[in-house]
């Protein structure tokens, strides 16, 4: 029921951007008007995205003393990618990621407590740049006082991220699962919880790691804007880089509102009117942002053709049952 909700308001959403604010006809001659050079570089670059993202995620399992390669984790990230984003399935694709990753031989405390913290670290990250994002658009005039508002709460929830990131790496909340009342102390779900916990916070250890991690976050965030730089610049629109990457940035936090399929229509819809910004047409905007979902699929499906041909066709009706395992149970 929740996807089917999020599939209508993406509907929704697209209904009214190519009826109040492009014409499809216009998005299409945008999009035919792209030139394959800066197409195919686009491509490499959303390539380069995927390996970025893969290897990250990669460094975060190295407490796992796991044997998964690298080749077979990108396998497995653009799998769940793929199918967590085009597939009506009822789980995202971390679940999707989580499973597949386990069933690869990596323990299941360490896959959840590995995407735990690649989301917890790539959401500071985000709204780190989010915020100064809004700044050099006010800084520009190009956004009036009115979001100075929205301005306060990127800063407050960054902030407030943050300080809980720093707190859930406390040794003590180790001690409170274990001070569990009676009915709970040694139960199932606690020594889950140790386990996970345990994992949780050896990887918490790897300072070094997760410091290497935040910086290819912040690193990588550039990669999509220029994606659609390439895009825009094959379509012959010049767009001043810094105002893109700010409309992209701040496009990217509206479309994680979970109030759509994989942000779509929230996300073209933004960014379309903060490039209009910068005097770019709706147009070129909506044509840049499809084309880099295309992309996105295109880099995606090798990979997931791939994984099938090694590990079995993936049956899609039955991700919802899914739930990640540890070693130790697969081997009973």
């Amino acid at each position: 029921m929740k996807n089917l909700l999020r599939l209508l308001v993406s509907a929704l959403l697209l209904i009214l951007l190519f009826t109040f604010v492009v014409d499809v006809q216009q998005v299409w001659y945008s999009l035919r008007k792209v030139q394959l050079e800066y197409l195919f570089a686009a491509l490499l670059v959303t390539g380069l995205d995927r390996v970025t993202m893969t290897y990250k995620w990669f460094l975060l399992l190295k407490p796992a003393n796991h044997v998964l390669s690298l080749t077979r984790a990108m396998a497995i990230y653009c799998t769940a990618t793929l199918v967590g984003t085009v597939l009506p399935v009822t789980v995202g694709g971390d679940v999707i990621r989580g499973v597949l990753t386990t069933r690869s031989g990596v323990r299941g405390d360490h896959v959840i407590a590995s995407i735990v913290v690649e989301r917890m670290l790539g959401f500071l990250c985000v709204m780190l740049l989010g915020v100064f994002s809004l700044m050099i658009l006010r800084g520009a005039h190009l956004l009036s006082a009115k979001y100075d508002v929205v301005l306060l709460l990127g800063m407050i929830a960054f902030c407030g991220g943050a300080a809980i990131a720093v707190a859930s790496f406390n040794t003590r909340a180790l001690q409170w699962v274990k001070a569990l009342p009676g009915p709970f102390r040694g139960s199932k779900l606690t020594r889950r919880l140790e386990r996970l916990w345990t994992a949780y916070h050896q990887l918490g250890a790897q300072r070094e790691t997760l410091g290497f991690f935040s910086a290819l976050t912040l690193v990588e965030q550039f990669l999509p804007g220029l994606t659609t730089w390439l895009l825009l610049k094959g379509m012959g629109v010049e767009v001043n880089a810094v105002l893109l990457f700010c409309a992209l940035l701040l496009s990217v936090i509206a479309a994680r509102l979970p109030v759509s399929i994989d942000g779509l229509g929230i996300f073209e819809g933004v960014l379309a009117a903060l490039l209009q910004l910068a005097s770019v047409a709706p147009e070129y905007s909506v044509a840049a942002a499809l084309t880099g979902r295309a992309l996105q699929i295109i880099v995606c499906l090798p990979w997931w053709f791939a994984f099938t041909r090694n590990s079995g066709p993936l049956d899609v009706r039955s991700l919802s049952e899914l739930t990640p395992t540890t070693a130790k149970s697969r081997r009973q």
